[in-house]
């Protein structure tokens, strides 16, 4: 029967074997790795070796676009009433009756702060019945004086045809001088008692047409369209002087929301244009106004100047919410795809960076082109090119970079195109 296993002395020798190729190989790697790809270049045209050349990197590529792009600039603002007022009743007196609505609960209550009146309805009434007869009292008066008037101008009447008789018979000789002289007196008499009568019956007018106006101010009414009550200071039966403020009303029909704009931006708006605004209590929803102010001086600290935009119909921004304000402008801008932008190295300049493929002979080389980042357009975004004007030649509507894969290139490689 034949044994077969290996000997012991052939497999060392097998394994010394394998040792000596392993040392062998790494031997030659380690000059080839410190040489590099120059020294094995020398090396292999000192040998009469050819090495072929590195192959293009295939990349993609798309035109640059140009296109207006809508850019806004944000301002912090306050909204506050279009109007408010302090109303107060013009003559002094005893509340007797304040405004009656429905609650929410369905029951009558007095008017109080939140709700809503349309204009001319009746806030609050006064006790009139002190002015009710002062108006009376007024009325009387102006009568008695008319009276008084008609009989001073009656008894002028007669006067003066005394006069005229008595004056006839003096040119006849049929009277005296005395009785022409009475006659004169009377009617120059009667004369200022209609003057006096007269004065009587305008001062008793203006106490009755102060009468009925002190009757109208014994009430207050809302002033606006869509009055709504920010604050209410009486109750029925307390006394009140007057003018001091029991009601506080405002507009909400308009509101306004104020800002500040820096003079650097000023000359973009005008009285009139149109402005975006939004409110963080209101999130999603967006609010458009009118510019109806701006102011002609600049804030003496901020140095920027007030503004105010006039928002209709508001629909739940209220006073006090604060809002975001944006400016629109438009501008010409150069469009690139997210995929194209690149950091930019150390040391040049700009925020961020493409790859433009230009051509060198038959070669395609790829040249890195600086930009500015601006706003994001659905997978786009809007570029403006290197403020030294450097690459204003470069970069234009229709220049070739690369859309994808742009993290692995390098400035000045060598790529072909790929579909």
């Amino acid at each position: 029967m034949t044994d077969s296993k290996v000997p012991f002395f052939a497999s060392k020798s097998t394994n010394r074997r394998k040792s000596t190729i392993g040392l062998l190989a790494v031997l030659v790697t380690i000059p080839l790795v410190l040489i590099g790809r120059s020294g094995m270049a020398r090396l292999a045209a000192s040998h009469d070796i050819a090495i072929p050349p590195a192959q293009p990197t295939p990349v993609r590529i798309e035109p640059v676009a140009e296109s207006v792009v809508v850019a806004g600039t944000h301002f912090g603002g306050v909204v506050h009433e279009f109007r408010k007022v302090e109303l107060s009743f013009r003559v002094g007196g005893t509340v007797q009756e304040l405004r009656q609505v429905t609650g929410a609960d369905g029951k009558t209550r007095d008017l109080h702060e939140g709700d809503r009146l349309p204009a001319g309805t009746i806030l609050a009434r006064l006790d009139p019945a002190d002015y009710r007869r002062e108006r009376d009292s007024a009325s009387q008066k102006l009568a008695a004086a008319e009276s008084r008037l008609k009989q001073a101008q009656a008894d002028c009447g007669e006067a003066q045809s005394a006069y005229d008789r008595t004056t006839a018979l003096a040119a006849s000789k049929a009277t005296t001088v005395a009785a022409l002289d009475a006659a004169r007196a009377r009617r120059l008499m009667t004369e200022a008692s209609i003057e006096v009568a007269e004065r009587d019956v305008a001062a008793a007018r203006i106490a009755l047409q102060q009468g009925d106006e002190n009757l109208r101010y014994c009430e207050l009414a809302a002033p606006f369209e869509e009055s709504t009550v920010a604050l209410r200071s009486i109750d029925q039966r307390q006394q009140v002087a007057a003018g001091h403020p029991v009601f506080v009303v405002t507009d909400l029909s308009s509101v306004v929301v104020s800002f500040a704009v820096q003079d650097t931006l000023l000359g973009r708006l005008a009285i009139g244009d149109t402005i975006e605004v939004t409110a963080e209590g209101l999130p999603g929803r967006v609010f458009r106004g009118v510019v109806h102010m701006i102011s002609a001086a600049a804030d003496e600290r901020s140095r920027s100047y007030p503004v105010e935009v006039r928002i209709d119909r508001p629909d739940g921004l209220r006073p006090g919410m604060v809002a975001t304000v944006r400016l629109r402008h438009e501008r010409r801008a150069a469009l690139v795809p997210l995929t194209a932008i690149v950091p930019v190295e150390t040391g040049d300049s700009g925020e961020a960076a493409v790859f433009r493929v230009t051509r060198d002979g038959e070669r395609m080389v790829l040249r890195r082109v600086p930009i500015r980042i601006g706003d994001v357009l659905d997978n786009r975004v809007a570029v403006s090119l290197d403020a030294s004007g450097s690459t204003a030649d470069v970069l234009h509507a229709g220049a070739e970079i690369v859309s994808t894969g742009v993290h692995r290139l390098r400035d000045g490689e060598v790529v072909h195109v790929v579909p």
